[in-house]
């Protein structure tokens, strides 16, 4: 029957033909050639057709009129197809506030921690059924499942519904659409307007060109410039440092929290945990370091300004022969001396704490002795027992920090200053917590720290 439908049938006598499209989804009534039929001829065709083949959905009640002069008289309703999943991006389709670095411009960087979600599915849809004009339901196209376009530094959870970073660094989806997360990283021109600042959370960043001034540049592992640090820029880098033109300016900070190697140094502010190794001079500058001073194979001049350093310090020349002040300290690192002094202060502190609170375990120890304990005074001796554990172990933790703080404080009186050239008169050379102030030109020589003074000697 469906089949004879398909294929289309006369009705009304001859008059009319009346035609189903192969999905059902439509039932057509045209006049056969030279025959005129009125709308009453088709209410009447229509009625024909219900009752010979069960055409029992989509029946129009103003039936419309079709391009090619037929007449639409029932009309199902097509399945809407489900969604295919779709791959949500980190940065373009959802979002996270911290570690994005957006200048309105400049580079837009996202930068993200190792196990974090960089991409996710957005579950395929199962689509809506549809109903041919015999009343069957029609079944959609359910939605499938796409693979992830994953690259570098990055897998996919166990449940194929997350794209996880491996490592910390900055996300990149290239043109193909390839999500990346790039640990290493060439920024190929300078920090400056067309950047604007610049954070990196990789393992390493390598800058073509300088930081500018007015321009800040951050990263959580090793960092290289390889031009200059200018006036008014602010480095600031957790790991090792490499700056192969010049640090100038005193109003450029540079912070490194493992080693740093450049040039040279002028003018500026550096603070340094790890070793400062500089090729050619420092001049006028203020540089706090952790570690060792090394300046050996260039001109190897320290002029002008104060070098701190916690460890020892070897350069060439000290001063110049202009006798331009010039402050030499090896031995010293404020960070190590105010710590000491932080946990001296939080020890004396809880030494006093301690003595308060054995005060008033004696003092209950004594109303126990003289009877049973009241529920009150039971739950006071209980807290102070509680309180004085606490104490007791803070106390232990503080002792072993004081422990590692006089170890180093011990490294930095073997500190030694080694002039392998010469040192000018007007230069203060500090070793530990003694100084002196050279009245005039010393030819290589070692200072040292000796019962609480500078001694030095001839190499």
């Amino acid at each position: 029957m469906i089949d004879e439908l398909i294929k289309g049938i006369e009705i009304l006598e001859g008059k009319a033909f009346v035609k189903a499209t192969e999905d059902l989804l439509r039932l057509e009534l045209s006049a056969v050639e030279d025959q005129k039929i009125s709308r009453e001829d088709i209410r009447k065709g229509i009625k024909e057709v219900k009752e010979k083949f069960g055409v029992r959905y989509g029946w129009l009640s103003f039936p419309e009129r079709n391009g090619d002069g037929s007449w639409i008289v029932a009309e199902g309703t097509a399945p809407v197809d489900g969604k295919d999943a779709r791959i949500l991006v980190l940065g373009k389709d959802f979002f996270k506030k911290k570690g994005v670095v957006d200048n309105k411009g400049g580079l837009c960087i996202i930068n993200v921690r190792k196990g974090e979600v960089v991409a996710k599915k957005e579950p395929p849809t199962a689509g809506t059924p549809g109903k041919d004009i015999m009343g069957r339901e029609i079944p959609p196209r359910p939605g499938k499942w796409v693979s992830f376009p994953s690259g570098q530094g990055v897998e996919i959870s166990e449940d194929d519904r997350k794209l996880l970073a491996i490592h910390d660094g900055k996300l990149e989806v290239f043109a193909d659409g390839t999500i990346n997360v790039f640990n290493e990283w060439i920024l190929d021109e300078s920090v400056g307007p067309a950047t604007g600042n610049v954070e990196y959370w990789g393992k390493k960043l390598v800058v073509t060109g300088s930081v500018f001034g007015g321009f800040t540049l951050k990263a959580r592992g090793d960092l290289v410039v390889e031009g200059g640090v200018e006036d008014g820029a602010v480095v600031s880098v957790k790991g090792n440092l490499v700056v192969n033109g010049i640090i100038r300016s005193k109003n450029s900070k540079v912070f490194a929290g493992g080693d740093l190697f450049c040039h040279a140094i002028e003018y500026a502010r550096v603070h340094v945990r790890g070793d400062l190794e500089v090729e050619e001079y420092v001049l006028d500058s203020k540089c706090d370091i952790g570690g060792h001073f090394f300046s050996v194979d260039g001109k190897g001049l320290v002029v002008g300004g104060t070098l701190r350093v916690g460890r020892s310090i070897v350069a060439k020349v000290l001063g110049t022969g202009a006798n331009v002040p010039t402050r030499i300290f090896a031995g010293f690192d404020p960070d190590v001396r105010k710590g000491f002094e932080e946990v001296a202060a939080v020890i004396e502190m809880l030494s006093q704490k301690v003595e308060k609170v054995n005060n008033g375990l004696k003092a209950i120890g004594k109303l126990e002795e003289s009877g049973t304990l009241s529920p009150k005074h039971s739950a006071i001796k209980k807290k102070l027992e509680h309180t004085m554990k606490l104490l007791l172990k803070q106390m232990e933790e503080e002792k072993e920090r004081m422990a590692g703080l006089q170890k180093e404080l011990g490294q930095m009186q073997a500190a030694v200053v080694q002039v392998l050239d010469k040192a000018h008169a007007n230069t203060v050379i500090g070793v530990y917590n003694a100084s002196i102030c050279l009245k005039k030109d010393i030819k290589k020589a070692k200072f040292t720290f000796s019962r609480g003074h500078v001694s030095m000697e001839y190499i």
